[in-house]
């Protein structure tokens, strides 16, 4: 699969379904976050889905800070690609191949790997540890 983090923050604004994949919601990050409004640049379309912005440092206090509206879908499998246990791994320099937990519990929490877009390397979010929360600690 593929994931394209959108430029919506507030679900309610999804109004048709996707039409080649689907949206998720609801997802937080930890040890990162993505850019609101102006900060997160100019937009980009993914299959008729407006998307904006990248991986940035996250603001201090800032634990788990939601994302936005996450558009999902399928892709095929291209040549390149490393098949491992977790997912294809794509070693596109651009591209951020993020765990997705359903707690921030990890190892037996695992869900999926996200594609995020980034502009730094990849390298400096795997030593911070970042990943997607299906939920936050409370």
């Amino acid at each position: 699969i593929e994931t394209h983090v959108t430029n919506i923050w507030n679900v309610s604004e999804v109004k048709d379904y996707a039409k080649d994949g689907t949206y998720i919601h609801g997802l937080f990050i930890e040890g990162a976050r993505w850019p609101r409004g102006d900060e997160a640049g100019d937009s980009f379309d993914v299959s008729g889905v407006s998307c904006a912005g990248s991986l940035c440092d996250s603001k201090l206090k800032e634990l788990m800070p939601p994302t936005p509206v996450i558009y999902v879908k399928s892709v095929p499998i291209q040549p390149q690609w490393e098949a491992s246990p977790v997912g294809y791994l794509r070693h596109d320099p651009a591209i951020y191949e993020c765990p997705v937990y359903t707690t921030s519990f990890r190892g037996p929490t695992y869900v999926f790997m996200a594609t995020l877009k980034i502009e730094d390397s990849a390298a400096k979010w795997v030593q911070r540890g970042v990943a997607l929360l299906l939920q936050a600690d409370t």
